[in-house]
This record gives structure tokens, C-alpha cells and sequence, in this order.
């Protein structure tokens, strides 16, 4: 689905990077994603790459929406404006708190 926005934060060797809301050509979303890019643990040069949907572990989740501005920290990501479901335009500000450890679940 596309997603316009992502917002990017560390932890513990790891890069996350959290996508949320967008349009998939069908309608507004509401969801959030969760990529991790991890050493390979094949022992290869590169990178695991896991999305989770980790909508069910989000504390704060604003309304559905796209072409919205996001910016993240070590511990939130905070979401705001964008265009609504309903067609117009918002103009609130959300700070999103994930319950995960440092890590994806695949």
C-alpha cells in the first residue's frame, strides 16, 4: 500500500522506521507499520528487512489519513495534519507511543 510518510527512530544497532496512515488507491488508512532493517544474520553483507503491522500495539493513533507530515523520536512518533477520510483537511497534532521492544515481530 503506498504510504507517503515514514518517520525514522533508533534503537540498539537496529533502524526502524514507522509508516502510518497513507492511501492504497482504495481509500485512507489508519494503520501503522513497522520496518526494521537489522544486520543480516547470515553472516552476509546487507540488511534483514521485516514489516510488522503493529496497529494493535499503538497507543494514541490519530484518524485516518494521508500526505500528512511525521517526525519521530527515540520512544514516539508524533503525526500532523494531512488530508481526512472525509476529504478534508486536518489540522491536529499525535503523538503515537509503541508498546514493542527494540525489535520487529516477523
Amino acid at each position: 500500500s503506498a504510504r507517503p510518510a515514514l518517520a525514522g527512530r533508533a534503537a540498539a544497532g537496529t533502524a526502524q522506521f514507522i509508516a502510518f496512515g497513507g492511501f492504497d488507491g482504495r481509500g485512507v488508512l489508519d494503520s501503522t507499520l513497522l520496518l526494521t532493517l537489522a544486520p543480516a544474520r547470515d553472516g552476509e553483507l546487507g540488511f534483514d528487512v521485516l514489516w510488522a503491522d503493529v496497529s494493535a500495539d499503538l497507543t494514541g493513533a490519530p484518524k485516518a489519513r494521508f500526505a500528512h507530515a511525521q517526525a519521530g523520536t527515540a520512544r514516539a512518533v508524533y503525526v500532523f495534519g494531512g488530508g481526512g477520510a472525509s476529504g478534508g483537511c486536518l489540522a491536529d497534532t499525535n503523538k503515537l507511543t509503541l508498546t514493542l521492544d527494540a525489535g520487529a515481530r516477523s
